[in-house]
């Protein structure tokens, strides 16, 4: 994991699935800015991994890595622990029919390349993201 920060129990903690490094940092600290503690990866293979290691309260994953679809990553988020919200990202030239992909796999909320923080931080901050208290 590339980017793991100590975290209490109370800090919701997000998976960041990114193989774009400087991509991955720019969400991490978006993340950060909700009071979340980022965890970034760069494969779907560390991703899976880490979904079966812990629970997550969201994770943000591109749908285009290296090796393995992200949609890979969504399957395995679905099932993981904890059913964490899921966030798809996509730089793809046909954006929007990989995002509907990624909704149809389980996706709760996609988000086309580039986009603004803010509208990262408006998903992260909805009532359908943010993990209960």
């Amino acid at each position: 994991m590339s980017s793991a920060a100590t975290s209490s129990p109370s800090m919701p903690m997000a998976l960041v699935v990114d193989d774009d490094a400087m991509l991955g940092q720019v969400i991490a600290s978006t993340v950060r800015r909700v009071g979340w503690v980022p965890v970034v990866v760069s494969s779907a293979t560390e991703a899976k991994a880490s979904l079966a290691a812990r629970r997550w309260a969201v994770v943000i994953c591109d749908l285009q890595l290296a090796g393995d679809s992200g949609l890979s990553v969504i399957t395995a988020a679905r099932a993981a622990a904890g059913a964490p919200r899921i966030i798809a990202i996509t730089g793809l030239p046909d954006a929007d029919f990989y995002l509907k992909v990624a909704m149809r796999a389980g996706a709760h909320a996609v988000l086309a390349k580039p986009f603004m923080v803010e509208a990262l931080l408006a998903l992260l901050q909805s009532p359908a993201t943010t993990p209960a208290e």
